[in-house]
């Protein structure tokens, strides 16, 4: 099976928006979305916290080797070594992201909201990032902020609709925050490059998941919809 088609039982959400992608560079941002969701799901496979923090390690030491020659024999992360020789992309956000799953074998309460959005932002925000760098490296250097808003609104809105309690702070208004870093999030998007826009599509669907209707067909539309005007 290609990366695409992995991505499609992974996450289907990311998967639909990078069809919108170049076809040429979907395969490539497919891998680093699969190494995404391939991580987040470690604590939701293992019985046990020690276990999952044995994965995890893994792909930190796996990480710290995935530039050099020949040294990736694990199938995902020998496709992931080449995507970042091939664009050039900066292995630390890897690094911190595996690192911020550990937050998810265990059942400590998120502390508060400084800390939610940077576990947002190295598991969601990074992710963004990444994939505009490998479409455009030269227009991605203005979209940090693009990128943080997104992956905070975004993430945050997956999370309240998947009632995950632990990561929301208590005595926190979760949804108007969300709300809030969408309105950001899309005029910091409308501000970029046409060609970087298609990145963020996933935030289109923001807005669906705080109003529960995200069904399949409806984030489809509303992606579809999104791409073809060319703003949020």
């Amino acid at each position: 099976m290609t990366a695409l088609e992995d991505l499609r039982t992974l996450d289907r959400d990311r998967y639909i928006a990078t069809l919108f992608l170049p076809e040429e560079k979907q395969q490539d941002v497919a891998t680093l979305l699969c190494f995404a969701a391939e991580i987040a799901r470690i604590p939701k496979l293992v019985k046990e916290p020690q276990m999952g923090e044995i994965r995890l390690q893994w792909w930190v030491d796996t990480l710290e080797t995935l530039t050099r020659e020949d040294t990736q024999d694990h199938p995902l992360a020998l496709s992931l070594s080449h995507v970042v020789k091939d664009h050039d992309l900066p292995v630390a956000p890897l690094v911190h992201m595996v690192e911020a799953r550990r937050f998810d074998l265990y059942a400590d309460q998120m502390p508060d909201l400084e800390a939610l959005e940077t576990y947002l932002g190295e598991t969601e925000s990074a992710v963004f990032q990444l994939v505009a760098l490998v479409i455009g490296a030269t227009a991605a250097r203005n979209a940090s902020e693009a990128s943080g808003l997104s992956g905070v609104a975004f993430g945050m809105a997956r999370l309240l609709a998947a009632q995950s309690a632990k990561h929301i702070p208590s005595r926190f208004d979760a949804r108007a925050h969300c709300s809030n870093r969408l309105d950001e999030g899309r005029n910091a998007v409308n501000a970029l490059p046409a060609e970087l826009r298609a990145v963020f599509l996933p935030l289109a669907l923001t807005d669906l998941y705080l109003r529960n209707k995200a069904t399949p067909l409806r984030k489809q539309w509303r992606m579809w919809r999104t791409a073809r005007r060319g703003r949020f």
